[in-house]
């Protein structure tokens, strides 16, 4: 009978034990879960696209406020210009195409674009040119091509809620393309102006390019000088 009065504190204890490793693994488990929902609900934008954010505090006669939005505050103070740079060709032998950049810029070629770094902006989130491959995409997108394609991008990423327009457009080289705008989730308006250049009709491989803080002469003259080198087929 002692023995069993003496071993019931300690049974008592391994109890108490197994509650609180249960309520701590149930904390756990919990924060995980409301960590996930959090991040689950964030919205996604296209790699590269500008920030969904507010415009902050822009006054261009005077340095950028650490408070200002640093896409919006280029976009209107400090956008990239040409002036005298030279212009100099940029080939994508990957995938058979080149296009004319000026000199004065940063670039970094990556595997799937150009990034353009700018100030505090990495090359990472300002892609003068991504290559979007329909074999990459999922679903239905994966099988659309031409216009198609174009309109219903957005809805790709749930940052970004529709399309203002989409323009078919005929640039310098004589390459047919297409020119969008889309809006933002929060309701405002792109800063970019998107041009998409199909590789091969019917294909739904593009080349896709974002304006982003380029000033509108220079981007467009990018654009005007865009080209397909059209590969020959070895014959087998």
């Amino acid at each position: 009978m002692d023995d069993e009065k003496e071993d019931q504190p300690e049974f008592g204890k391994v109890i108490v034990g197994f509650l609180v490793a249960v309520l701590v693994l149930g904390g756990i488990v919990y924060a995980g879960y409301t960590y996930s929902q959090k991040k689950g609900k964030d919205k996604v934008l296209p790699n590269g696209y500008p920030a969904d954010q507010g415009p902050g505090v822009i006054d261009c006669s005077k340095p950028r406020d650490p408070a200002a939005n640093v896409w919006e505050y280029y976009l209107k103070c400090d956008k990239i210009k040409a002036d005298d740079a030279k212009w100099v060709e940029h080939t994508n032998d990957e995938y058979g195409f080149s296009l004319m950049v000026p000199d004065n810029i940063n670039i970094e070629p990556y595997s799937n674009g150009l990034g353009v770094p700018y100030k505090e902006i990495p090359g990472t989130s300002h892609l003068l040119y991504s290559v979007d491959l329909a074999a990459s995409r999922s679903g239905e997108f994966g099988k659309m091509s031409g216009k198609e394609y174009v309109e219903n991008y957005w809805r790709q990423y749930s940052g970004i809620a529709g399309v203002n327009y989409v323009e078919e457009i005929v640039n310098e080289q004589g390459l047919q393309g297409y020119k969008a705008n889309y809006k933002f989730a929060n309701g405002q308006d792109s800063p970019n102006t998107e041009i998409f250049f199909e590789l091969e009709d019917g294909s739904g491989d593009y080349v896709h390019f974002a304006s982003g803080i380029f000033d509108e002469p220079v981007f467009d003259k990018i654009i005007g000088t865009f080209t397909i080198n059209k590969k020959e087929k070895k014959e087998e």
